[in-house]
């Protein structure tokens, strides 16, 4: 669900996101000083109610998740991104038959430099509105907190890393020949957009974003994305194809400028839709879900027409696994993931 007006001040937020992401590679451990929620010496997820400014962010009505209307409102926030397909119809991704769960390592006490300054978490998360930081590395859990009342069984909204997966899913798509490739255009796919400059847009152009074709996502309430989200998550909705059809001037020729475009990899859900010959989501449960041994649900919010919105809006337990060695860079692999008001917003390192 694209963001708002209201919560513009989630953008000011997002360069502190890189503080964590530019020490993922170079963390100092000291010692290995951590605890369950419980308090006792077993590694484990820990837990807090609070956070910043935890009655603006809804605290003293218990997060409340809000309705379609009230979702994006400042207090609202963590309930709804933390329980989005309960007010959006949404598709099922089924469990992994075959789970394989993390190992876990004491927590280690961890410092990082920014600026003249060296900083321990507890710093960053005493200065930021954050609902749950994980570090990874391999296959072991270091360090799990979650905050504003939210625990490890919660989906958090994917917001926009909804996008590599349907990229993912776009080669998973040419390896098994259901799209021939990546240099045919969207209107062999989609016909029926044979007569928009998206149409003649290539798959490889949309997978850069560098379709050429005019899109605003400036986040004002106002702009382009906001119409699209209107459009598919509104209520009774608007067909898929017309609304991405609607942004139709060329101001570049294909493949010469990037610009970010969530109405990009909406339409690479369209194509992936039609070349698969079933849902997106039940694709990602069968080609990845499945494969990688996750251990709960997810879910991905559909439209009226039952359309994955692969722009965003996919809500995951579980984010990250490990993938076989021969697929990793060298070693060490360190992951970061902070989730802030309740969806994912940066990572650093292997996202699977």
């Amino acid at each position: 669900m694209p963001l708002t007006k209201q919560d513009a001040h989630l953008r000011l937020a997002l360069p502190l996101i890189l503080v964590v992401a530019g020490w993922a590679a170079s963390v100092h451990a000291q010692g290995a000083a951590g605890a369950g929620s419980n308090g006792s010496n077993v590694p484990g997820p820990v837990f807090s109610g609070t956070g910043p400014d935890p009655a603006a962010y809804g605290a003293d009505a218990g997060f409340p998740v809000g309705t379609r209307a009230t979702a994006s409102q400042r207090g609202n926030l963590v309930g709804t991104y933390s329980h989005f397909d309960e007010l959006f119809p949404s598709r099922s991704v089924g469990r992994s038959s075959a789970p394989w769960p993390f190992k876990r390592a004491p927590e280690p006490t961890i410092f990082y430099n920014f600026r003249s300054d060296r900083l321990s978490i507890d710093d960053y998360l005493s200065h930021n509105p954050t609902t749950g930081l994980l570090i990874v590395k391999d296959d072991t859990i270091l360090y799990e907190h979650y905050r504003y009342a939210r625990t490890d069984r919660d989906r958090f909204l994917s917001q926009s890393m909804a996008k590599t997966i349907t990229a993912m899913l776009i080669g998973i798509a040419i390896s098994e020949n259901k799209i021939r490739s990546i240099d045919d255009p969207v209107l062999d796919y989609v016909p029926s957009l044979a007569n928009t400059e998206y149409g003649k847009t290539s798959i490889q152009d949309l997978l850069h974003m560098s379709s050429g074709v005019a899109f605003t996502e400036n986040y004002d309430g106002s702009d382009d994305v906001a119409k699209l989200g209107r459009d598919l998550f509104g209520e009774p909705g608007k067909d898929p194809v017309a609304s991405v059809a609607q942004f139709n001037t060329r101001i570049a020729p294909p493949g010469t400028k990037w610009h970010y475009a969530s109405a990009e990899t909406e339409i690479l859900g369209l194509v992936l839709r039609a070349a698969i010959g079933q849902p997106v989501a039940d694709y990602l449960h069968e080609r990845i879900w499945q494969a990688i041994g996750t251990e709960a649900d997810a879910s991905w919010a559909i439209d009226g027409t039952g359309q994955e919105v692969t722009f965003c809006c996919w809500t995951p337990l579980q984010f990250i696994r490990p993938v076989p060695i021969s697929l990793r860079a060298p070693p060490p692999h360190i992951l970061v993931m902070d989730i802030r008001y309740g969806f994912f917003l940066a990572s650093s390192g292997d996202l699977l």
